[in-house]
């Protein structure tokens, strides 16, 4: 067994996602179609959201009719794809032992197959998704697209449960059909009595593998692991839950989900698994590049607050004052009817020690409200007008250096700002003392000036009683017994200053953030809760509600221009930080993300400049036309059971059409009628490993393909734009600029580049050079970078010479599926199919010219027979088509060095070697 390679968050690549939109891209969404982007009656799902779903259920459907639930076959498609290996050490895991076969003590990925990641960044609406999930999923169950299953939901803590029951109610209030939450406590196999989707919740770190305090035994709830398994950052243990108990949970999730289906949403995976299998890839970096949230600048670090002497207060007030000026400069310049109040939030690494940072920083806020502090603030001024003019991005988009000048030119305002502005507009008032007003049924104190007659700070930690008995003898306290939570209407009042600790790191959704401190923040756990915190700064929202950023909306240019100044404040998210270590961690994140989500360009390659006018290629072309179920052969046909057959014969001699109608909701007696015709005349296909479990899917499968779309040869036409992949090699932006000049420079010699060979050998191919490996690299698609199809290019140089001595001229081209539209139509599994030759030659001598498309992948006979079917009843090698005063002759051969091929299919396979024989 391989040795399991390690890899960082940059070397794990996501596969899944792309799986979905290239292998499984023409996967039908059945009736779920139309319902990917309606929420409820006020609110739809972005586009990011509602393609992460369809991507979502093209693998569900894919898996479970296709594939009917095999993992070794969806495994199989993984493993065309560079991947890190995944198998899991039975040593390590040893909570899989009863559940998983191993093969000398290593469990196999593919058990583990049946999972997709979410991985969707903070603030890009998480759990409206799950939400949409759930009622897709039951839609998908009740309509028999996918197996019935119960839906189980688990997050991180009591907070985040909260929170997705309180969203849950939201969406309950518009919904057509009600979702129920119910603790898994009270888990009942049991259908409600209602018409409702049942959601099984729970807390994910109180699972585990026996009873004991508040925490439960997941073997009670296991219902034979046929669950759809929904986690919510359920990878996130309590500070002090160990990495190995973490992984513990990790295999129960595993095992719940056995025999259905997991679904993992985060905004901070690290491990290879949940990369690899992510369907979802929305990063801080991605969905800022989208125009989604705000873009992120760091300034100078918050030295001062590293310890509490007499020598530092001076740098801590000018630290603070940098950072009010920068807050009042955003709500000085916000325009009524756009965007947000902004507002600061401070996040503190200790709270209740006796020099904790949050104490430091509190008396700095005090200190700069009651004294006169202009001298510091014309230092401060002066080097937030440096940082301002030298400002750049964390992530960098198209926009970026627009914005850049702006910056430039919004550094005068830092000195047209008055001081005592700034404070009026953070503070309400110029000067003052402190007082404050506790609310003892929310735990929350808020402060403000007793020349101001509203709050403009608000303080909450965990256990604040301590810190208000301690620390604030010196300061005026009104109780209040109002359930006036600030905090939770932090949108509608009137509070500038947010200063707390982990309360309030995750599960609120505000737009208002504009500027961030982080106090001994950066290192070790806290480095996690850096990252996860910034999510809370980054929503926007700009002109007309739009929630993208002011380039990204579709208005005026008079009414952008109008907006600008503003939008470079409110988009902004100013971040402080007290240590280089804490402003490594955020910019290294970012880097991380940045790399692992490589924002892709394209390069175009040059069309071959031997192919002039003269020399006319031809291809097929088709036309639509719907073909019966009767009509097609047992190969192509839908495929079951001997077992299937049986109760197929047995209802339909037993039962009346009136019941069959009732029992499988098939209300068009016609159709009825055909399956009678189906079943009698033993139209369908025979096989074992096609067993369906659940009669109605098999009935509703029948039913929906007794008309089947298809197409038949239309006539030859000129090659058009048929072939277009070569104008479209996707390659990541950070190689993009060297791939291209090292293509540029290529003349006679062939040169390899990061394992992609650019060769200019292939003079007669369509276009030029030909770039292949033998292996799939992320950083760069559509090139030839399949190993039978590399195998084949080699065997092609030594064919040159051949078919330049027999022919006046040949050319030939690879053939992208997922791009190009050379292709033969087929049938298989009662769905029509487009079969995509990875070559195509033409070779013409005087007025003949012959298409040859061969296709060097299929190795197991399986694979290409229905191929090969398609073409047989399409095309007759034998005959002559004629087009344009060009007689034209058409051969398709499959190659591979295969024996295992039946005597009626060896026609149609050739080896390697034998290549130069069809032509």
């Amino acid at each position: 067994m391989a040795k399991q390679k390690k890899l960082n968050l940059n070397n794990a690549k996501i596969v899944l996602e792309r799986v979905a939109k290239d292998e499984f891209k023409d996967v039908d969404l059945l009736s779920l179609s139309h319902e990917f982007s309606e929420f409820s009656t006020d609110k739809k799902l972005y586009d990011y959201q509602s393609e992460s779903l369809k991507n979502a259920f093209k693998v569900l459907f894919k898996f479970y009719n296709d594939f009917n639930g095999d993992k070794e076959k969806l495994y199989e498609i993984y493993k065309k794809y560079e991947t890190p290996n995944l198998d899991k050490k039975l040593s390590e895991n040893e909570i899989l032992k009863p559940f998983y076969d191993d093969e000398r003590g290593v469990i196999s990925f593919a058990n583990f197959i049946n999972k997709m990641s979410f991985y969707m960044t903070m603030g890009s609406g998480k759990t409206i998704v799950i939400i949409k999930l759930i009622e897709l999923l039951s839609k998908a169950m009740s309509e028999n697209l996918i197996p019935k299953k119960n839906i189980m939901f688990f997050t991180a803590n009591e907070h985040l449960l909260q929170k997705f029951k309180d969203e849950v109610e939201l969406y309950n209030k518009s919904a057509k059909r009600q979702i129920c939450v119910d603790s898994l406590k009270n888990y009942s196999s049991e259908n409600s009595l209602f018409d409702e989707i049942n959601v099984w919740a729970y807390r994910a770190d109180l699972l585990s593998d026996d009873e004991k305090e508040n925490k439960i035994d997941y073997a009670n709830y296991l219902n034979n692991a046929k669950n759809y398994i929904i986690l919510d950052e359920a990878h996130k243990g309590e500070k002090k839950t160990s990495q190995k108990e973490n992984s513990k949970r990790q295999n129960i999730f595993n095992i719940m989900s056995k025999n259905g289906f997991l679904f993992n949403f985060s905004a901070t995976f690290v491990s290879d698994e949940n990369k690899v299998t992510a369907i979802c890839d929305i990063s801080f970096a991605k969905w800022q590049q989208m125009g989604y949230g705000k873009r992120m600048l760091n300034f100078n670090d918050l030295n001062g607050y590293k310890t509490n002497s007499e020598f530092n207060e001076f740098e801590r007030q000018k630290a603070l004052l940098k950072a009010i000026t920068l807050l009042a400069l955003s709500k000085k310049l916000k325009i009524k009817g756009a965007y947000h109040n902004p507002m600061m939030v401070a996040f503190a690494n200790s709270v209740n020690t006796d020099e904790s940072d949050a104490q430091i920083l509190f008396n700095t806020i005090k200190s700069v409200a009651n004294k006169n502090l202009d001298d510091v603030f014309s230092v401060a001024k002066a080097e937030l007008y440096d940082d301002l003019k030298k400002a750049r991005f964390l992530i960098s988009d198209n926009e970026s250096s627009d914005d850049i000048l702006g910056f430039k030119e919004l550094s005068d305002e830092v000195y047209n700002i008055a001081n005592s502005e700034i404070l009026e507009l953070v503070f309400y008032a110029k000067s003052g003392n402190l007082e404050a007003i506790y609310f003892e049924n929310v735990g929350e104190i808020a402060f403000k000036l007793d020349t101001a007659d509203k709050p403009f700070l608000l303080v909450k930690f965990g256990d604040i009683m301590p810190w208000i008995k301690e620390k604030l003898s010196d300061i005026k306290i009104t109780r209040s017994f109002e359930n006036k939570e600030y905090f939770k209407n932090i949108n509608e009042n009137s509070i500038n200053i947010l200063l707390g600790s982990r309360t309030f790191y995750e599960g609120w959704d505000s737009t208002r953030p504009n500027v961030m401190l982080f106090l001994n923040i950066g290192s070790g756990d806290a480095q996690k809760f850096l990252v996860q915190s910034l999510g809370r700064g980054l929503r926007v929202q700009s002109v007309g509600g739009a929630r993208k950023r002011l380039n990204y909306i579709a208005i005026s240019d008079n009414e952008k221009e109008k907006y600008k100044k503003s939008a470079l404040m409110l988009e902004s998210l100013f971040i402080f930080s007290t240590t280089k270590e804490g402003v490594e961690a955020i910019v290294n994140a970012q880097k991380e993300l940045s790399k692992s989500v490589s924002k892709k360009s394209e390069i175009a390659l040059s069309k071959n400049e031997r192919i002039t006018g003269e020399k006319r290629l031809f291809i097929p072309v088709y036309k639509p036309f719907k073909v019966a179920l009767n009509e097609i052969d047992k190969d192509s046909t839908i495929k079951m059971s001997s077992k299937n057959k049986d109760y197929l014969t047995s209802i339909t001699k037993n039962m009346k059409n009136a019941l069959i109608a009732l029992k499988y909701g098939i209300n068009d007696r016609s159709k009825i009628d055909e399956i009678r015709g189906l079943v009698g005349q033993n139209k369908f296909g025979t096989d074992e490993k096609m067993d369906h479990k659940n009669s109605q899917n098999l009935m509703d499968k029948i039913a929906r393909n007794l008309k089947i779309n298809s197409e038949k040869f239309s006539e030859f036409k000129k090659l058009g734009d048929e072939i277009v992949h070569f104008k479209h090699i996707g390659v990541d932006d950070e190689y993009k600029d060297e791939l291209e000049a090292k293509i540029k420079s290529i003349r006679l010699k062939g040169e390899n580049y990061k394992g992609v060979t650019i060769d200019p050998d292939f003079i007669y191919h369509y276009f030029t050079p030909v770039l292949h490996s033998k292996n799939k690299f992320a950083w760069i698609s559509h090139i030839i970078d399949d190993e039978s199809e590399t195998k084949f290019l080699e065997h092609i140089k030594g064919l040159a010479l051949t078919l330049k001595k027999k022919y006046d001229w040949w050319f030939f081209s690879r053939n992208d599926e997922s791009l190009d539209n050379i292709y033969v139509p087929y049938i298989k599994d009662a769905k029509g199919h487009k079969f995509h030759p990875d070559f195509i030659f033409w070779a013409q001598k005087g007025d003949t010219q012959k298409i040859v498309l061969l296709d060097p992948k299929g190795l197991v006979f399986s694979e290409w027979q229905h191929k090969i079917d398609g073409y047989k009843k399409i095309f007759d090698e034998s005959k002559t088509y004629y087009k344009d005063g060009i007689n034209l002759q058409i051969v398709c051969r499959v190659v591979n060095d295969t024996t295992d091929v039946p005597d009626e299919y060896k026609k149609w396979r050739i080896k390697f070697d034998e290549i130069a024989s069809v032509f």
